[in-house]
């Protein structure tokens, strides 16, 4: 069994849901792993969330194999979740490739590699999110779609720790009710043919920084 998790999702993962599995987790804490807390991949694999907190994740040794990402979801799987917690994670809150993601009812916060990274062939929706305080940026968006319902992204650091609340290459953004504030540079940062389609939204106190575009 270890040799097979280790395979699917690397060494020092908390859970490992692969090989077209299927799992629900309710009522439960995966805190202080290395690698990953929750690691989800390969088509057919498939993760339920409910009351489930993943927090203090570490990176061990240096380079993108370090990872210390709360939720990953790769190569086809699907997660599924509400009342979920994602926190003080030494790398990314959640990092989605090629996998769909969709919670509700929950926080990402005080990540210390960005709060939710999305790189391409992803979906994500997030419903009645708070995404704070997330170094340097909240949410990053490459090539997929993003869908975002009643949810703040927040940061209230000092300049120039959070230069953008939410940034969006090449995907699309569609969402309501969304607030971003705070940010140092830029509230919402859109490029390479990105779309983005919000209402019944604000964006508000984002700063000046001396040396910035503004």
């Amino acid at each position: 069994v270890a040799h097979h998790a280790a395979a699917l999702g690397g060494t020092g993962v908390g859970v490992v849901i692969g090989g077209g599995a299927w799992a629900t987790l309710a009522q439960c804490s995966v805190v202080q792993n290395d690698h990953s807390g929750v690691w989800v991949g390969g088509a057919g694999a498939r993760a339920t969330l409910e009351d489930v907190t993943l927090r203090g994740t570490r990176a061990r040794g240096a380079g993108p194999e370090a990872l210390g990402v709360g939720l990953r979801g790769v190569r086809g799987a699907s997660v599924t979740g509400r009342r979920v917690r994602i926190e003080a994670n030494a790398a990314t809150g959640i990092l989605a490739q090629d996998a769909t993601v969709d919670l509700t009812t929950g926080v990402i916060a005080f990540n210390r590699d960005d709060g939710v990274i999305c790189t391409s062939g992803w979906q994500l929706t997030l419903s009645r999110f708070l995404v704070e305080e997330n170094s340097p940026v909240n949410m990053a968006f490459g090539r997929g779609v993003a869908r975002l319902h009643g949810v703040h992204v927040r940061s209230v650091f000092e300049a120039p720790r959070h230069p953008h609340g939410v940034e969006l290459t090449g995907g699309t953004l569609e969402g309501d009710h969304v607030v971003i504030s705070g940010a140092s540079e830029a509230g919402l940062a859109a490029q390479d043919g990105a779309r983005v389609a919000l209402t019944d939204s604000l964006v508000r106190d984002t700063q000046f920084v001396l040396g910035t575009q503004g």
